[in-house]
């Protein structure tokens, strides 16, 4: 039987969630398809799978060059085709409508436009709180789209899409190597995270407060772009001036197995995910997860019998702990900001009431 031939883009190849997917639907199509990744830049490592690279798909704060849609979509489409001279059957795209490359929306639709058949694989959506990487182009049409996670299907049928082209393709679990012969110590509790901003790092500080004496919070991978960067220095520097047990970057130059195998447990403080890898791998390493749950995201886990009762949803705050009029002001204030990024407008009132679940 002849082999499909199938690309996977995406904007780069570094240590992360969409390039352990990438890697792991190479892997897992090895028998039906022969598999190439098109990446924005050379990975660091080296991988299971063949890559070509292609600059101009590289986030917009990495790129260097002025090509026009039409152009990079040509250049997609030419390095495809210096591995397989007669092209791909399907160029399968990850996340792809972020607006971290504002021309790639434009460059998909060119690609369409050819007769290249496309898949437009969403990890996470601009409109789920990322007001600044929101791109009020229109999503490209007549092509397929896939999800990894039923919110998301939902909210895509809801839109408008046709459940002929859309599909929910759940992010395959590879069991961890917990590394139990490099290290019989456990005084990690280990969050295995590049931590930006939605990791919410300063709520992992907090919970180093209340593990037992002997033991640290261990943060894995350190951030790549600005805001997220200048978080994570704060952060840095506030578990400094506490003498805090947090441990940052012990991902950085050491195998994830030998990391793993001095944790004694895994934390998620996550506030925004978009499958919950988080919360299926740590118990292939037999190790217990604690922290934060996300139920919109962990609804299809619990459809399956996973049980996480243990973990919580919210961290209640006394109000008395900090000015709660200030506090109000500066929400609504930037709340009414955000929504400005997305076109839309809210009156102070309604920026009050959509306050109150959170007092």
């Amino acid at each position: 039987m002849k082999k499909l031939k199938v690309a996977l883009v995406h904007h780069h190849l570094r240590p992360g969630g969409v390039t352990r997917v990438m890697t792991e639907q190479a892997l897992n199509m090895r028998e039906k398809a022969e598999v190439l990744l098109v990446s924005g830049e050379q990975p660091g490592r080296a991988l299971p799978v063949p890559i070509v690279t292609v600059p101009e798909i590289a986030y917009d704060r990495d790129r260097k060059d002025t090509a026009q849609p039409e152009a990079i979509a040509r250049r997609i489409l030419g390095a495809i085709r210096s591995f397989w001279p007669g092209g791909a059957d399907l160029v399968h795209f990850h996340n792809p409508l972020l607006g971290k490359n504002k021309g790639l929306i434009s460059t998909i639709k060119a690609m369409k436009s050819m007769g290249v058949p496309l898949l437009l694989q969403i990890h996470d959506f601009a409109e789920d709180g990322r007001p600044g990487i929101y791109s009020r182009e229109h999503y490209p049409a007549d092509c397929h789209y896939a999800v990894i996670n039923t919110r998301d299907y939902g909210i895509l049928l809801r839109s408008g899409l046709k459940k002929q082209g859309l599909h929910y393709i759940p992010n395959a679990i590879r069991p961890l190597d917990a590394g139990e012969h490099i290290s019989p110590r456990r005084d990690t509790v280990l969050y295995p995270v590049r931590a930006i901003r939605r990791k919410n790092i300063g709520e992992a500080v907090l919970l180093s407060l209340f593990i037992p004496l002997g033991k640290r919070v261990g943060i894995t991978l350190e951030p790549t772009g600005a805001l997220d960067t200048r978080s994570y220095n704060g952060w840095m520097s506030f578990v400094r001036e506490n003498n805090l047990e947090v441990a940052f970057g012990l991902g950085i130059d050491r195998q994830y197995s030998s990391v793993l195998s001095r944790a004694c447990c895994v934390i998620t403080t996550s506030i925004k995910e978009g499958f919950g890898l988080a919360y299926l791998e740590p118990w292939t390493a037999h190790r217990m997860l604690c922290g934060r749950i996300l139920t919109d995201i962990c609804d299809d886990f619990f459809q399956k019998g996973l049980k996480l009762d243990h973990l919580y949803e919210r961290l209640s705050i006394p109000i008395s702990f900090f000015d709660c009029k200030r506090f109000e002001e500066k929400w609504a204030r930037c709340y009414r900001e955000k929504l400005s990024y997305y076109g839309r407008a809210i009156s102070e009132a309604e920026a009050a009431r959509a306050l109150q679940p959170l007092v």
